[in-house]
């Protein structure tokens, strides 16, 4: 099944460990606390590298920390650009001298673009910044040969362009298979379904160009393939399938084996705002029961395995009902990971009691198949509308691409054929911005 990661942009409170620590393994920590300042160096990494050990620490040596490379302070101008090189610099200190001991993950540094600075904004000067930083983090990797197992490569898909500039980079330092990553990244999704006006998930065919990528090194071992910033409800049901369709049926009795994991902040944020309409679902005597979260307090033990957390908690449900200032709101938005969570286990629930591995495997072309989907997805949204309603047309444009890719690779097209798909398949998401200039890589 796939996994949500969980993003920290602090040390949560002990009260708030023991809730996410029930419901979390992975958590996601950005490099950002050392790079925002205007005056930073290897002295502010070097504290955010003591913070970092200090939430390895309090979260557990059980859980996965995955650390962000701190990229978004460049692309937003939180770093100017006359320090970018500074900041790749930095990021490379936090990747030689702290990753192995202190991370299980890490991010590449990657910069799509230059929010603020339009100058920077051309196909080669995004090729030479991203090439230098990736150059930097090689070195790194070929004095600590045990990264390559934690370093995750994120590419860019959505402008041609950019697509090209990434793959360019990774054929020129990842290409040789004795010394190469075995984990990958899909970057800048977040906006882009607003900014394209599209509501398909748009990581769906460059994903199984990492695939051909992770297929055709015949790892032994499992890849993390991580999503940034994405949370629909179609995004996570289309994941579960394919984490299935991907290691029960593509590498079936091979030691290569994928784990998807994605992250977002959308949970918590939208805890915050739905704090006094917080919804739920819990299970009774195998019913499964879906309501606001101050209606299922006599239920919250399911949610809550901690007495003095959930304590608290049932404290500030009867304010909500009552009408009542609440005492921690923040603690009470964390209800919203174990509630997206329920609403996966239901989603993974389903295409496993339908069978849709098996259908969909069995029915030729995409339109016959969806034909068969919506009979299957109205009797779901039937019994859980709470968790399916609204999801149809998007489910169904998923599976359309889905199904094509997957016929692509049953076809065992080679890397040069994906990357042809992933061009068209950038061509239809329609991004309405480019970068200036021209790079070809062919």
């Amino acid at each position: 099944m796939h996994r949500y990661v969980h993003t920290l942009g602090s040390i949560p409170a002990p009260i708030e460990t023991k809730i996410l620590n029930q419901h979390i393994n992975y958590y996601l920590f950005s490099l950002i606390m050392g790079l925002r300042q205007t005056s930073f160096g290897y002295n502010t990494v070097k504290r955010t590298a003591k913070f970092i050990k200090k939430l390895k620490n309090e979260l557990g040596h059980d859980k996965n920390l995955m650390i962000d490379s701190g990229g978004y302070s460049i692309i937003v101008g939180d770093v100017a650009y006359r320090d970018t090189v500074k900041c790749i610099e930095c990021y490379q200190y936090y990747l030689d001298q702290y990753a192995q001991t202190d991370a299980d993950y890490i991010l590449s540094l990657d910069i799509p673009i230059f929010l603020n600075e339009p100058r920077g904004n051309t196909a080669n000067n995004i090729y030479e910044w991203n090439r230098r930083s990736i150059k930097e983090s090689k070195d790194c990797l070929n004095r600590n040969k045990d990264l390559y197992n934690k370093f995750i490569f994120v590419w860019h898909f959505k402008i041609t362009k950019q697509f090209d500039i990434w793959r360019s980079i990774y054929d020129e330092f990842f290409r040789n298979k004795e010394e190469t990553v075995v984990n990958h990244a899909i970057g800048g999704l977040v906006g882009l379904r607003s900014a394209a006006n599209i509501n398909f998930s748009p990581f769906l065919i460059p994903l199984y160009k990492v695939l051909k990528i992770i297929s055709d090194n015949n790892f032994d071992t499992t890849s993390i393939v991580h999503i940034l910033g994405v949370y629909h409800k179609y995004d996570r049901f289309i994941l579960s399938f394919l984490s299935k369709l991907i290691n029960e049926v593509y590498f079936k009795n091979r030691n290569t084996k994928i784990k998807l994991t994605f992250d977002t902040v959308n949970y918590t944020l939208t805890g915050l705002y739905k704090a006094r309409e917080m919804p739920m679902i819990v299970t009774n005597n195998n019913d499964i029961m879906f309501d606001y979260a101050h209606n299922l307090i006599d239920y919250m033990d399911e949610i809550v395995h901690d007495d003095i957390a959930r304590k608290e908690i049932i404290e500030d449900l009867y304010r909500v009902k009552s009408g009542h200032m609440l005492n921690n709101p923040k603690l009470l938005s964390l209800l919203m990971i174990p509630y997206n969570q329920y609403c996966d286990y239901i989603m993974t629930k389903m295409i496993e009691e339908e069978n849709l591995l098996d259908l969909f495997l069995q029915t030729r072309g995409p339109n016959n198949f969806i034909n068969q989907f919506i009979k299957i997805f109205n009797k779901w949204n039937t019994h859980y509308p709470f968790v399916f309603h609204g999801l149809k047309h998007s489910l169904c444009e998923n599976f359309r691409w889905v199904k094509s890719a997957h016929e692509l690779w049953e076809a065992d097209i080679d890397e040069k054929k994906w990357d042809q798909c992933v061009k068209k398949f950038a061509n239809v998401i329609n991004f309405p911005h480019d970068l200036g200039g021209n790079f070809h890589y062919d």
